[in-house]
């Protein structure tokens, strides 16, 4: 069993309990984290086996406070089995739509120089939200909250493990918190979190998820993407677009050798400027050729870029021989440009191929 099917099992494992508890799934930015849970969320409701039948989920993204953390997770309530077994229940599930509304128009009339309907609008968040219990909530992107503190967060979603017996999942990428959250998140970690899973999809297992298609361009474009190991799912999908924007005008027309030379190409420069947590090699190190990667001399390179990381440019020899990359021509030249400012110049490209 892979570590990203050991992760599945245990979300499975998480949705089918009915028991308050708390799970943290982190992993780097386009790895599938929301892909992954929402895929196995659809498919436990689909059986109706999960523990609890009802669910939010909310993005912190921009959210400045715990009222408007409350809101979200109240506006965003959805039942995940047809309709609810108390009268309260069948009542949210069969008015929810209006009531998201009503919330809405109660944040907008709030402003309003009417004090009385502003009021009483205000004053009835604390009802709405006394309806969030016994369900599912999904927190995203803890690490794009506002000015909200991961302490005041992890208070809103312990209280809701104690007191209101629901069950939570975080959804981020823990490097990516900054310093007093990462401190917080620390401190906190052990009151608050049951489990946590780190999701790291190997290449193949990112692929599968990114490249559905089984026509002979996939099947390149994933032969290409597996021989340089990327695992982003997002970054995969990026490199898709940019050579399926090529495939109608230029792919379709040309000679099946340089139809590979262009997609070999095309996810290389794809990878180098999407995926830079990856750390591939810069665009001034791809235009040296193998036999000048190899016996540059130390003192010509101080002024190139990442001079002084042999131990970076070792790696990159590697990646770059691994994967058959030798002296770059007029047509990779073209391809570079396309992918540096998404501008496309078929004739430019085609001019380069013929050259």
């Amino acid at each position: 069993m892979t570590s990203t099917e050991a992760v599945k099992r245990e979300i499975e494992r998480f949705l089918r309990s009915p028991a308050p508890e708390v799970l943290c799934i982190t992993g780097s930015w386009g790895v599938g984290k929301t892909y992954t849970w929402q895929t196995i969320l659809d498919r436990v409701r689909s059986k109706r086996e999960t523990g609890l039948s009802r669910y939010s989920y909310v993005s912190l993204f921009g959210i400045d406070s715990l009222e408007g953390m409350k809101t979200a997770i109240f506006e965003n309530l959805e039942f995940l089995l047809p309709e609810g077994s108390t009268s309260l229940e069948r009542f949210l599930s069969g008015g929810n739509a209006a009531l998201k509304g009503g919330k809405k128009l109660a944040g907008a009339l709030s402003a309003l120089p009417v004090p009385y309907l502003g009021g009483a609008l205000s004053k009835a968040q604390p009802f709405l939200f006394s309806a969030i219990r016994n369900q599912i909530v999904c927190i995203d992107d803890l690490e794009r909250r506002g000015s909200i503190s991961v302490k005041d967060v992890f208070g809103l979603i312990s209280y809701l493990r104690e007191q209101r017996a629901c069950k939570a999942v975080f959804l981020l990428n823990r490097g990516q918190l900054d310093d007093a959250g990462q401190k917080q998140f620390d401190d906190y970690f052990e009151k608050v979190i049951d489990t946590q899973l780190l999701l790291a999809p190997t290449s193949e297992e990112a692929l599968a998820i990114a490249i559905t298609d089984s026509d002979d361009l996939s099947s390149l474009i994933r032969q290409h993407c597996e021989r340089l190991k990327i695992s982003n799912i997002r970054v995969i999908k990026k490199i898709e677009r940019l050579i399926r924007m090529l495939d109608e005008q230029i792919l379709s027309h040309c000679s099946p050798d340089i139809a590979r030379q262009i997609v070999h190409s095309m996810v290389m420069f794809g990878w180098r400027k999407l995926d830079a947590g990856a750390a591939p090699p810069p665009s001034s190190y791809l235009r040296r050729g193998e036999f000048e990667r190899y016996t540059i001399g130390r003192a010509e390179f101080q002024d190139e870029e990442h001079a002084s990381d042999d131990p970076e440019r070792e790696r990159w020899d590697v990646i770059l021989n691994d994967y058959g990359w030798g002296m770059m021509d007029d047509l990779d030249d073209a391809l570079l440009s396309f992918v540096e400012t998404n501008l496309l110049d078929a004739d430019d490209i085609v001019e380069g191929e013929r050259s």
